[in-house]
């Protein structure tokens, strides 16, 4: 794993040394990232400059290092992730007489791409990746990202400046960079608890949605650029329901045990230590169990357990540990240990970004990356097999709220509105919450926002329903006076595809918005932050698309 940046200038504006000291500065706030080495490339004739930090996974030898120029002396690449099926396109390369320095996939990857093109190279790229591609020849700028966007990657044009990289924070150190708060998506942010792709929180800039990829034409500066879909989301949920995998319950089980094999092997391939994050839960407990099937050692995992019961599931990790004979270590969170991470999250997440679950996320990362650089985990398989229990509450409230005609719902959403703005009136006469702490003990649950119920009691189906539960509000205006709503699929019904089923229509919806946004942004930062490289087996591309059918 690692980090990149770079930009596009005028082209002779500024010299070698010049551009190598902008691009250094901009990749070295990504340190974190990258912790084992870092590498410029620059062309002032054309104006460009790439940076790389490296955290060394495979080929740990100088014939990984980047940004790397292909064998053929047309490309440059600076590139973050992992491609997981890099052997069997390396020799696929090599049968058509390629030759390579090095065994890293990252020359793989260069080579696809320049033997094959940039869409077709990416189709048959099975991994989580974000990169920056400059075509000596054609002197443009492509950035492309993986499937379900693992990977982050930000850019946009300030002034006549190109900037990209995979953190705000590299942006910063570039003169033209000015970071001007766009209200809209702050509203958004407050809204959802995340900034959906592909807004970001400074005007001007955005993030490249995932299995995208653009081409920037440095002639064409200050011009938006539109970027190409290599992979839909939406297509792999269509085909799946228009040819579903009919199997008895066994065979289909037998179908995936396979997949997921296969991709938690992939995933094994490593010169540096690797372990596992194991929850106790389902999904995270199968990966774990089929590492140790693979593995002639004990898999070091590692746990986040609280004090708390109703919060801790250190006590099922450590029965699946034992059960599975893995080398098992436990962290056990404080509220003091909560508190000294807080302060930090807005440097590790650059972004406002409001799920708590952040802050134990990063004190795993930071006790994992003690012992190993690589650790595999279970995220993906919630959004992909039903997991969460919104999906059949959702379904269950959809199907009664379908018998009530509109003005019935909407009648009694505007009592209950009217109920809560009186009740926190009340609250606010009483001197705030800890003086009216006697009615909420007196009344559990007396405080829940029903503001939150009134909007979910409105919903049109269960897919609507399920995006108004993530929201905290009607509107981003209700907490950003200035803001102007945003389209994204949670907030625009008239995006959201038909589906035959409810639960496949939530599902879309949390593995297009809420994976990406929320739980993969969670993840990256704070692994990042640790210097830790996370790898997720469920969202392998050939796990994806069987799990939708």
């Amino acid at each position: 794993m690692c980090g990149i940046a770079g930009f596009i200038e005028r082209a002779g504006q500024l010299g070698d040394g010049p551009l190598r000291d902008r691009v250094h500065r901009m990749a070295d706030t990504l340190r974190h990232r990258g912790p084992d080495g870092c590498g410029e490339w620059v062309d002032p004739q054309a104006g460009v400059a790439l940076g790389h930090r490296r955290l060394a996974i495979i080929d740990l030898t100088p014939a990984g290092a980047q940004p790397m120029v292909s064998a053929c002396g047309r490309f440059v690449m600076t590139y973050n992730g992992e491609v997981y099926n890099f052997p069997e396109l390396r020799r696929e390369l090599e049968s058509f007489g390629h030759r390579f320095r090095g065994q890293s996939d990252t020359e793989v990857v260069l080579a696809a791409l320049a033997a094959w093109g940039i869409e077709p190279a990416l189709r048959r790229m099975n991994g989580m990746f974000a990169l920056a591609l400059w075509d000596r020849q054609a002197r443009t700028l492509t950035l492309a990202r993986d499937r379900v966007g693992k990977k982050p990657l930000y850019y946009g044009w300030c002034g006549n400046t190109f900037l990209f990289a995979s953190e705000l924070k590299a942006l910063a150190p570039h003169p033209s960079f000015v970071p001007e708060l766009d209200l809209d998506a702050l509203g958004l942010f407050l809204q959802y608890s995340w900034i959906p792709a592909p807004y970001c929180i400074y005007k001007r800039l955005h993030k490249l949605l995932p299995g995208t990829y653009l081409t920037v034409d440095p002639a064409c500066r200050g011009g938006e650029v539109a970027p190409q879909a290599f992979w839909s989301a939406r297509d792999v949920v269509s085909s799946g329901e228009r040819a579903p995998l009919v199997r008895s319950l066994d065979e289909a089980a037998d179908i995936l045990h396979a997949s997921l094999a296969q991709a938690v092997t992939r995933r094994m391939v490593a010169d540096v230590p690797l372990g596992a994050l194991l929850s106790g839960g389902v999904d995270s407990s199968l990966v774990v169990s089929l590492m140790q099937a693979a593995s002639d050692r004990p898999v070091k995992t590692f746990t986040v357990g609280f004090r708390e019961a109703s919060f801790n599931e250190a006590d099922h990790a450590r029965a699946v540990a034992r059960h599975l004979g893995t080398d098992h270590t436990e962290l056990y969170v404080t509220p003091e240990d909560g508190l000294k991470v807080i302060p930090n999250l807005p440097a590790i997440y650059d972004e406002p970004f409001a799920d708590p679950s952040q802050v134990p996320t990063c004190l795993i990362s930071a006790l994992t990356r003690q012992h190993v650089t690589v650790a595999l985990s279970g995220d993906g398989g919630d959004e992909l097999f039903a997991g969460y229990k919104r999906y059949r509450s959702s379904a269950t409230y959809g199907r009664v709220l379908r018998w009530f005609p509109k003005l019935v719902k909407e009648g009694a959403a505007a009592l209950l509105r009217r109920f809560d703005s009186a009740r926190w009136a009340w609250v606010g006469a009483q001197g705030g919450l800890d003086k009216a702490q006697p009615i909420e003990k007196a009344q559990p649950g007396s405080f829940e926002n029903l503001e939150r119920i009134a909007n979910r009691m409105i919903a049109m189906d269960p897919q609507d329903l399920l995006a108004r539960h993530h929201a905290r509000c009607r509107t981003p205006s209700d907490f950003v006076p200035a803001a102007a709503p945003l389209s994204t699929l949670l907030t625009d019904p008239s995006r959201r595809p038909s589906f035959s089923e409810p639960v496949i229509g939530m599902r879309f919806l949390d593995f297009s918005e809420y994976l990406p946004d929320g739980v993969l942004v969670k993840v990256d930062r704070a692994s990042m932050a640790a210097g830790l490289e996370v790898r997720c087996p469920f969202l392998d591309s050939q796990v994806v698309e069987l799990a939708w059918r």
